[in-house]
């Protein structure tokens, strides 16, 4: 029993130091596009060109599920 507890407890540190290891890093990324704008524009055009990508691919496999339904329907 004390094993366990001491496993959560391990568990629970390291969870920790994560999350605050991933918080210093989003805060750096934020600290670095606030000094660069002209890459933060970057970033934001590349996210809506992802967006983009994911809604035509989305699109085509909608399309071709359909046909395959009419035409195992048919």
């Amino acid at each position: 029993m004390d094993e366990q507890i001491a496993i959560a407890i391990d568990t629970k540190e390291n969870l920790v130091n994560q999350r605050l290891t991933f918080k210093k890093m989003q805060m750096r990324m934020n600290d670095f596009t606030s000094r660069f704008p002209a890459l933060n524009n970057l970033i934001s055009k590349i996210n809506v060109k992802k967006r983009k990508d994911s809604v035509v691919i989305g699109i085509v496999i909608g399309v071709c599920v359909f046909f395959l339904v009419m035409y195992a329907l048919r």
